[in-house]
């Protein structure tokens, strides 16, 4: 792209992205992605009945050198087995992808870590353990949308001769390459 062309690139993405992170690419800031995630992700999930889970994201950390990020799940755990709800925490780790065929940006490859349940009895503890990437998947889902484009950005994009790419973990967000398509 022309430089005197990119500075046109960011109204025709919307309001879903912060600005250019160089030629031929644009950020999601870590705020907006935080965002996103607080929105999506409050889910509950039942258990056979007998163990339920309400989980929201907490916090944030962007791993550029692994090109990763890092959401921090808090959860209650309750249900008719339990005296009374116990919170917890869990780390989700995943990557981020571009989804053509529905213009998503999207968490893949999926990774639980670090399951903190203080005061959660012993004989709940290890089985929760042992399930929660299962209930982890099942709680914000196989591949959690980040962020969609709107097709009327795609067109502009299209008419610019340029697609949505390659997403990469910066420090500041994701920055979505924007490469020129095929015969563009």
């Amino acid at each position: 792209l022309p430089l005197l062309i990119l500075p046109g690139v960011l109204p025709l993405l919307g309001a879903g992205c912060s600005g250019l992170g160089g030629p031929g690419s644009y950020t999601i800031t870590a705020a907006q992605l935080q965002d996103a995630l607080a929105t999506r992700v409050p889910r509950h999930h039942s258990i056979a009945g007998l163990l339920d889970l309400e989980a929201r994201i907490t916090g944030l950390r962007l791993l550029p050198e692994d090109n990763r990020i890092a959401a921090q799940v808090s959860f209650d755990a309750g249900g008719p087995l339990l005296p009374r709800s116990f919170p917890g925490r869990f780390e989700l780790l995943f990557a981020p992808r571009y989804e053509p065929s529905d213009q998503t940006l999207r968490a893949s490859r999926l990774q639980v870590q670090g399951l903190s349940a203080p005061g959660l009895p012993a004989a709940f503890a290890g089985p929760l353990e042992r399930s929660l990437p299962v209930m982890a998947r099942l709680l914000v889902g196989e591949d959690l949308v980040l962020h969609q484009l709107r097709s009327r950005d795609l067109q502009r994009l299209q008419m610019l001769g340029v697609q949505p790419g390659d997403v990469q973990v910066t420090a500041s967000g994701l920055q979505v390459g924007l490469p020129r398509r095929p015969g563009g």
